[in-house]
């Protein structure tokens, strides 16, 4: 499987971030708790995670939501991070 250096895409990143941690959609999928097909979905740009899914995510391929949405840190140096559905700092 070829890899972008430099995903465009949250779906782009989400299958990059899944990769470099030997995860298959299947494993990912159960972790988060969604079918395959969603995560395909996500990876294809077909349909966007809602934030708790975000959250989900990142803490399963272990990068921050800003990584995952953006490609880079934020500039501020902090993440918002999500409990009990509400994002806190």
């Amino acid at each position: 499987m070829i890899l972008a250096t430099n995903p465009q895409s949250m779906g782009e990143r989400l299958r990059m971030y899944r990769c470099r941690k030997n995860m298959t959609k299947k494993e990912l999928a159960k972790i988060i708790g969604v079918t395959p097909t969603t995560i395909r979905n996500y990876e294809n740009d077909l349909t966007v995670p809602n934030i708790q899914r975000l959250a989900e995510l990142s803490a399963a391929l272990d990068v921050t939501i800003s990584m995952v949405m953006h490609g880079r840190e934020p500039e501020n140096g902090r993440e918002l991070l999500i409990q009990d559905g509400n994002p806190r700092e």
